[in-house]
């Protein structure tokens, strides 16, 4: 009760002396406030309303960039499929012509140590005429010519080769 008698003192005091002749023209500012606020808030419809127009322009442009982005990428994906392919396909025919031709090396090499094999026995049971039995035939057969070191350098000539010709091809393919 006290608080309640202080209030309206307060209220019947000298404020209120001073309040009470300002009053009609705080009621007009609060009046003309209200007013400008509801003014201002249908200009900003206003506002909004014409930027409707803007607004779908630009949702437009969105949806055509992550339109034009999804078929990129799309794109992008099927070119790096067919380079995966033809790179597969120069990998898998580089290695089958490597394979063919080291093949074929082999065989030639075999081949020509069989003849080595065969030259350095051929002779060795005939006598020759008109020379003494001591120097008729070698003391020993001739060591080998050389033949694996051969084959090593020329597997590994091949192998450059091959892989020359690998990356050539590969270099070739339109990435």
């Amino acid at each position: 009760m006290v608080i309640k008698g202080a209030v309206l003192d307060w209220l019947g005091g000298p404020v209120w002396a001073i309040v009470r002749p300002a009053l009609p023209f705080i009621a007009g500012t609060a009046l003309i406030l209200a007013a400008w606020a509801y003014a201002d808030h249908r200009g900003y419809q206003r506002g909004v309303a014409s930027q409707q127009p803007a607004i779908a322009a630009l949702n437009a442009t969105i949806a055509n960039v992550r339109n034009a982005s999804a078929a990129a990428l799309a794109s992008d994906l099927a070119k790096a499929r067919t380079v995966e392919t033809k790179q597969r396909e120069i990998t898998d025919a580089s290695s089958s012509d490597y394979q063919r031709q080291l093949a074929d090396l082999r065989a030639r090499y075999d081949r020509l140590r069989a003849e080595a094999a065969a030259d350095s026995r051929g002779g060795a049971g005939t006598d020759m005429p008109g020379v003494s039995d001591a120097t008729s035939r070698p003391d020993a057969t001739a060591p080998q010519i050389g033949l694996p070191d051969a084959l090593i350098a020329s597997e590994q000539a091949l192998q450059l080769q091959a892989l020359q010709g690998w990356i050539a091809a590969q270099t070739k393919v339109d990435r």
